[in-house]
Parts: C-alpha cells; structure tokens; sequence
C-alpha cells in the first residue's frame, strides 16, 4: 500500500515484464554496479586501502577487503557509504555515470538496456527522499571532498578502558583522514572509548582527541595507565590525611592523593594507590 497524505492508495505491481525500468538479477549478474565502482575508484587513482581511509573521514568504516567484494559483486555497499563513495570520487549524478544515462552513454555503460537504465536513478530518489542526500549542481566543478580541509591523524587501535594501555606504541597506530575543522587545535593524536562510565558526555566507541602531556589540572578529563590497564577519566587530587602521610610521603615529598572519576555515576572513583604504575598519557581535548 503507497500512503498519501490521508488516504491510502492501493499499489498494483505491473504484470509486463518487459515494463519495468530494469532486472536486479540481470545487474548483479553482469556486475555491472561493481565494474563501475572499481572504475571509478582507479579514475581517482586510489588504492583500496587508501579508500577505505578516505571513507572513515566520513564515519563510514569499511575495510579494503569489504571493497574489494564491492568490485567483484559479492556485496553491496549501504546507502551512506555509496554517498561517500560518490562524493570521494566526484560522481555527481549517479544514475548518468553507473548507467549511461549521459548524451554520451558510450563512454559509460552502453551494455545495458532499457530495463537497466533507471535503476540508480531510483537508487538517488530514495537516498534524497531519506533526507540524507542532496544532489550536487551540475555547476559544481569541485567536489565537497576537495573543499573540505582535512588533516591524516594517527588514532590508537587501543580502547580506552581496555587493554594493556599501550597508548603511545608507533605499531598500535592508524592514519585516518578527517576534516580539519573536527581535530580540536594541539591534538597529538586520537583513541576510541570503550564502555559506558563517561557517559553522557563521551559515548561508547567515540573517538576523542588527546594532547599528550604528562601533567593534568585537577578536573580535567585525560588518559592514563594505571595498574597496567588504560582509562578515560577526570582526574582529581587532594591532599591526604594526616593518617594517610606515611604511605603519601615519599623521597622527602608528601604527593597528592589522586582519584579517577566517572561522568556516569554508576561507577565510584578509583582512587589511585601510590604502590602502583601510574602515567598520565594526555588530555582530552573534546
């Protein structure tokens, strides 16, 4: 049933086959969608991998070997990273280019017939019915991926509040594209959060940006190794009680007593024992 407005409208499918705008089957089986996306892809020049970094600048994470079953037709990419895709790759009009609907349909795919013309301009029409899409002026020369300052940024594949804490090991790194304007100025570098204790400010599996220092101000929200494990907190320190100087007084210096406090109050400060490791890595920027 197509709704409209107040009344229902009945939908009857077309029982011609020849009428319709083309055959699913018939695409995937040529593989057409796939052709496309791989020729598009070397027209930029970029490898597979250096196209799955391009996509994670826009929050779309897909790995190489996913794109590469993009090209041979064994899957499809989703409607937000066929967008990025599109935008990475300077395909304006997506139904002329994946199907030759041009004056020039020669140079795109003129092995498809009639049935396989319309199908992602269909594709376009539902993705800018979605709201997530808004089609590109024929005027436009650059693409948005172009205007769009952005910056490589190393971020840990380590989670905060998980792992060993091996934030600063070079071989625990990746290299991801991001606009310039979403990296706070200072950051040295970015790690994903796991679990909820920083919640609601800092949500599971964001990524924060992190200026490396080994020194914070009481309140400020940094990464650190204690134990052996790392976390995100806000650090607090106070000086101890009398009866706490003896295990607080060490090489002639009486050190503050530090906690590590969760937003989400589910979870007590973890007070931190002098006995163990303990490291500032850096601050948290956003």
């Amino acid at each position: 049933m197509t709704y409209y407005r107040n009344r229902i409208v009945p939908f009857t499918p077309k029982a011609d086959p020849d009428s319709v705008p083309y055959d699913i089957s018939d695409l995937k089986e040529r593989n057409v969608i796939g052709q496309k996306l791989a020729e598009a892809r070397k027209r930029r020049k970029l490898s597979q991998k250096e196209l799955s970094t391009a996509l994670s600048a826009y929050g779309a994470h897909v790995s190489a070997g996913a794109i590469s079953k993009w090209e041979k037709g064994d899957a499809f990419p989703g409607v937000l990273q066929f967008l990025a895709f599109c935008d990475i790759c300077h395909i304006d009009n997506i139904g002329e280019y994946f199907l030759g609907k041009t004056p020039e349909a020669a140079d795109y795919s003129p092995e498809l017939n009639q049935k396989g013309l319309h199908i992602l301009q269909t594709m376009k029409e539902v993705m800018i019915a979605s709201g997530q899409y808004t089609p590109a002026s024929r005027r436009r020369i650059t693409s948005i991926a172009e205007e769009v300052e952005k910056r490589l940024i190393r971020v840990s594949s380590n989670l905060a509040s998980a792992g060993t804490g091996n934030f600063l090991d070079e071989d625990q790194f990746t290299e991801l594209l991001y606009p310039v304007s979403q990296i706070p100025e200072g950051t040295d570098f970015g790690i994903r959060i796991s679990g909820d204790s920083m919640e609601p400010v800092y949500m599971d599996r964001q990524i924060v940006w992190v200026q490396q220092c080994s020194e914070l101000n009481p309140g400020e929200v940094g990464i650190f190794i204690y134990d052996g494990e790392g976390y995100i907190k806000e650090y607090h320190e106070e000086m101890p009680g009398k009866e706490e100087y003896d295990e607080y007084f060490c090489d002639g210096i009486l050190h503050p007593k530090i906690s590590l406090v969760s937003y989400n109050k589910k979870y007590p400060p973890r007070q931190v024992s002098p006995y163990c490791r303990f490291e500032v890595i850096g601050r948290v920027l956003n």
